[in-house]
């Protein structure tokens, strides 16, 4: 019986989505540090390079399915850190 608390169906999803956090974080760096140049296409294909790479590791896939959590909680904490300082006044300089 189907309930909603079975995460069966999420154990099923969980490549796809490891494979989608590590293309955002790997484009995100390529774009942002401007290593590989400006091009789109390159740090796109760069970065799906790499989240295949991951995708076909076994150890690799267990180390991002164990680490996200930290990650989104760590991410979580971090802005709200930064909205209780820009809401005490702190101006960003």
């Amino acid at each position: 019986m189907a309930t909603l608390l079975d995460t069966a169906f999420l154990n099923f999803l969980l490549p796809v989505f490891s494979f989608l956090l590590i293309f955002a974080i790997i484009y995100g760096i390529l774009q942002k540090s401007k290593f590989l140049g400006e091009s789109i296409n390159l740090n796109v294909w760069v970065a799906i390079a790499v989240s295949i790479l991951f995708a076909l590791a076994p150890g690799a896939m267990t180390f991002v399915s164990v680490i996200a959590p930290w990650f989104v909680v760590l991410v979580i904490i971090a802005f709200s850190f930064l909205l209780i300082f820009f809401f005490m006044g702190v101006k960003v300089e």
